[in-house]
């Protein structure tokens, strides 16, 4: 008896669930960014069939198509205690996630701006003291649907063919892209308000809307460009905030097509936030701290055509 307890496999199963950093949560402003927490549940996943990884760079792999997709739970498995394919860092994990990017406008930042959560659950299996396989399912709330991305595209594919910028320089192709979505998006909160779907399809988005919006439309008329969040400040108070860089010709600039659509004030088009530099825009802008890199690429000085547009 003794000795068939000593070989009789043991399981044990530990569940763990992680989140990212908490971003820039914000009613006043919009900028819904993912929330953080860190607990432990006992609750069941669906089912899903798990698919081997022999490498982070795989699992990471595997679950940037699985988020592209709109899909969850992922679930992914591999031999041993699985320390070398994930460590536990899952802020570190979904910064990789999104900073795979294939030159579309579905990945890298609009991804990240995509994924409300994301936890992974841990379970190993074991026989005697040793680990035999250990087993990682991620779930991720998205945001925004498959099928809301596939009529965002379907619909941005649209707008940019009415624009008529194939062709045309960086500048005029920024400019009828802000002044389309200045036009056709009203601020307001709904439920679909932080997504480039809410700005496009329902017409109605917050600042993390407008500037998904804007970073799709831009990425698909071939100008380079960012998404920035931090904080902004309106002259009566600081709130969460989120904008965008872009790369026109071969200069930088900050563009804020929220702010020139300002809440409670008609149907205006304007243009204080288009194509700005450091010396104007950061007077009332601040990114947080993981874009300094990005952001040390905008110049001091807007845009030339920027006074005449005043």
């Amino acid at each position: 008896m003794e000795k068939q307890k000593k070989i009789m496999w043991k399981r044990l199963a530990a569940i763990i669930i992680c989140a990212f950093m908490a971003m820039h949560i914000s009613l006043a402003c919009g900028a819904g960014q993912p929330i953080a927490y860190v607990h432990a549940e006992n609750s069941g996943v669906l089912e899903v069939p798990a698919v081997s990884v022999k490498s982070h760079k795989q699992l990471v792999n595997k679950i940037y198509r699985m988020a592209l997709e709109r899909k969850s739970p992922g679930v992914f498995y591999c031999n041993g205690n699985g320390n070398e394919i994930f460590d536990g860092n899952l802020d570190a994990l979904l910064q990789e996630v999104c900073a795979i990017d294939k030159k579309t406008s579905d990945d890298a930042d609009y991804l990240a701006n995509s994924i409300a959560s994301m936890n992974v659950r841990i379970k190993q299996e074991y026989a005697g003291s040793r680990i035999y396989r250990t087993e990682f399912t991620v779930q991720i709330r998205y945001r925004e649907t498959a099928e809301q991305l596939a009529a965002v595209n379907a619909g941005v594919k649209e707008v940019l063919a009415a624009l008529n910028i194939k062709g045309k320089s960086d500048y005029t192709k920024v400019k009828r892209i802000h002044d389309y979505i200045v036009n056709n998006t009203r601020y307001q909160f709904s439920s679909n308000c932080y997504t480039a779907y809410g700005a496009l399809v329902d017409g109605i988005a917050v600042c993390q809307g407008y500037a998904q919006l804007a970073y799709k439309m831009l990425t698909e008329a071939g100008v380079k460009c960012y998404t920035i969040t931090g904080e902004a400040n309106n002259g009566r108070e600081t709130q969460s905030h989120a904008w965008n860089i872009v790369k026109v010709g071969k200069k930088w600039y900050y563009l804020d097509v929220t702010w020139d659509d300002p809440a409670g004030a008609g149907d205006i088009l304007q243009y204080g936030y288009f194509l700005v530099g450091k010396k104007q825009f950061e007077q009332s802008h601040a990114a947080s701290a993981e874009f300094g890199e990005k952001i040390k690429k905008v110049g001091e000085e807007n845009h030339k055509k920027w006074k005449e547009l005043q």
